[in-house]
C-alpha cells in the first residue's frame, strides 16, 4: 500500500514539474482524471501525458497554434486586448472577449453573452457557481490564451 502511494506521488511530482496547468473535471484533482494539461513547452496534450508529442495545441506568449507548432502559419488565434481573434492579423472582428474571469461571446461583456466564470475553485457556465454547473478545475496559473484554448481542447466553444 505504501509503494503504491509512493508510486503514485512519484509519477504526480513529475507530471508538476513538466506541466504547467493541469485541469481536471472537478477539484478532487485525481491524477487518472486529468482531462488536459499544458507543459512548460506550452502544448496542450490530452489527459495527463506530458509528451508534446500529439499535442493538440501549442499556447505561447498571446497566440495559439494548431498542434505541435510555432509557425506563423500555424496560428489559429490571437488574444490582443483581452479579445480573441481568429488568426494572426486579422484584429476587427473579435470572436470571444475575456474580462475580469468572465468569457463573453463577441466583442461583448453583456450577460446574455457570457460563457463562462473562471474563478479559483473552477470554471462555470454563466454567471453560476454551483459544483453542478462547474465544466472544469484549472490548477495553475493560466494565461487568457491558456485558458481560451483549454476550453477549445475542452469542446466548450463553437
Amino acid at each position: 500500500m505504501k509503494r503504491t502511494i509512493l508510486i503514485s506521488a512519484l509519477l504526480f511530482a513529475s507530471v508538476l514539474v513538466k506541466a504547467q496547468i493541469l485541469v481536471y473535471p472537478d477539484n478532487r484533482l485525481f491524477f487518472t482524471d486529468m482531462l488536459v494539461n499544458i507543459n512548460k513547452e506550452g502544448a496542450l496534450v490530452e489527459g495527463n501525458r506530458t509528451s508534446s508529442e500529439g499535442a493538440m495545441y501549442t499556447v505561447r506568449e498571446n497566440k495559439v497554434y494548431r498542434g505541435w507548432s510555432y509557425a506563423e502559419q500555424e496560428v489559429m488565434f490571437t488574444v490582443n486586448d483581452n479579445k480573441i481573434y481568429r488568426g494572426n492579423e486579422d484584429f476587427s472582428i473579435p470572436l470571444y472577449t475575456i474580462k475580469d474571469g468572465k468569457f463573453y461571446r463577441g466583442n461583448s461583456t453583456k450577460e446574455e453573452d457570457l460563457l463562462y466564470t473562471w474563478l479559483r475553485i473552477g470554471v462555470f457556465k454563466g454567471t453560476s457557481t454551483s459544483p453542478f454547473d462547474r465544466v472544469c478545475f484549472i490548477q495553475g496559473r493560466a494565461t487568457q490564451a491558456e485558458y481560451f484554448a483549454v476550453l477549445l481542447a475542452l469542446g466548450l466553444l463553437e
